[in-house]
């Protein structure tokens, strides 16, 4: 899925349905950080954490933690 596409609902029902996903988050997007790993940084990571949205409205139609991990991909 695109950054274009971020339907927090449709993306739960994904997650419910053991399903998973990857999209590349748009930057207004707020979260907290609930848990960071190490990561190798030659593997062009800059992080890989647990994250949990932070709006009353983004969190209400997703309220579980996600998994970011950015990355410098296609450059």
């Amino acid at each position: 899925m695109d950054r274009g596409y971020l339907d927090f609902v449709r993306l739960y029902r994904i997650a419910q349905a053991n399903g998973f996903f990857v999209v590349r988050c748009k930057h207004h997007v707020q979260f907290s950080v609930v848990e960071s790993r190490p990561v190798e940084k030659d593997k062009n990571l800059r992080c890989d954490q647990t994250v949990r949205l932070k709006s009353s409205w983004s969190r209400k139609k997703f309220p579980e933690p996600l998994m970011r991990i950015p990355g410098n991909f296609g450059q």
